[in-house]
């Protein structure tokens, strides 16, 4: 897998280990997880991050209150 310098500039401007980056970034087990949960999401019709699911549907939110509002109806279900 290509590894993208500017993704790998950010990873260590935020403090990553950077053996463990470069050592993680190279494993085909975790690119064949990465493809795996990149496919369920556009299964799901995930078009960004984040995205949120509740109960088994995907919120369509537009404020933090609509967000708050669907955690406490389904807490009272």
């Amino acid at each position: 897998m290509t590894q993208s310098p500017a993704l790998r500039s950010l990873a260590a401007s935020i403090g990553l280990d950077m053996t463990q980056y470069d050592k993680d970034i190279a494993d085909p087990t975790l690119r064949i997880r990465v493809t795996k949960d990149q496919a369920d999401g556009v299964q799901l019709g995930v078009a960004g991050t984040p995205t949120f699911f509740l109960n088994g549907e995907k919120l369509t939110l537009t404020s933090k209150e609509q967000f708050a509002s669907e955690l406490e109806k389904a807490w009272r279900r």
